[in-house]
């Protein structure tokens, strides 16, 4: 009989855990379209942001942590991008308005004027993005290409799809809280994961922390917010084309008026 009480233990452990892990719940269309369309509308809702935090980039041999301050508005299409070293000092500036880029490098003493692709601004973030998309990046928030239809593949994943059925982008959902985490676009390679995941006072959904890898690159950024405010005034003088001289001060006017996460 003795012989006989370890399996007895052995067997209600078991089975007595195997009642508190439950499976997870696959994704249903119902629930994904859902998804989609919260998505959406969290896009229509952000008309402007700015934001400041860390930016680490990443690739085999080492690891580089910057400062970043992003600005943007959705109509018309502007973004500014200012990273600094962790001390403060100037790295790179970079501001897009319609179809206009422009970029300084304050270390190797360059600047850039052209197309979005191949520009300067490409060293730190992805830029075989669309601007659009790029934008929803840097405000925590998951692009969102335009598809024709979807269908569900696995457990998790949602498949957007074009008229001619090809995959244009994949979004994996948690489905036990009905949130994005993963996106991926096939036309690119580059795979996006949004961490602490959380809604914003008005209820918009956004990620703490967004880590881009670019495989292609052998290399991953990831931005970590420290403030994130939608839809507040922005000053005019944050979106001026740039000159040599030091442009407003944006971090400033973002630490005055951001809210810490």
């Amino acid at each position: 009989m003795r012989a006989f009480i370890p399996l007895i233990l052995f067997l209600f452990l078991f089975l007595g855990c195997a009642r508190l892990i439950s499976p997870v719940p696959a994704l249903n269309l119902h629930e994904a379209a859902e998804v989609l369309h919260e998505i959406a509308c969290s896009a229509e809702e952000i008309k402007s942001y700015f934001a400041t935090g860390a930016i680490i980039i990443r690739d085999d041999q080492e690891e580089t942590r910057l400062g970043f301050f992003f600005a943007g508005t959705r109509q018309p299409l502007r973004l500014k991008v200012e990273i600094t070293h962790s001390w403060g000092r100037e790295v790179l500036d970079g501001l897009l308005v319609g179809e206009r880029l422009q970029v300084m490098d304050y270390v190797k003493k360059r600047r850039y004027e052209g197309p979005w692709a191949g520009s300067l601004l490409g060293e730190v973030l992805p830029d075989t993005l669309a601007p659009e998309h790029l934008w929803a990046l840097l405000c925590g928030t998951i692009p969102l290409l335009d598809y024709d239809s979807f269908r569900i593949q696995g457990p998790d994943m949602v498949l957007l799809l074009d008229e001619g059925g090809r995959i244009v982008q994949a979004i994996r959902v948690d489905t036990r809280h009905m949130k994005p985490f993963w996106t991926g676009f096939p036309g690119t390679g580059i795979e996006v994961w949004f961490r602490s995941i959380q809604r914003d006072p008005e209820g918009l959904l956004f990620a703490k922390k967004v880590r881009i890898d670019l495989p292609e690159q052998g290399r991953s950024v990831t931005i970590s917010f420290k403030t994130l405010t939608y839809n507040h005034p922005i000053p005019k003088e944050i979106f001026e084309f740039l000159t040599n001289k030091r442009p407003y001060n944006a971090p400033c006017f973002a630490s005055y008026y951001s809210r810490s996460l």
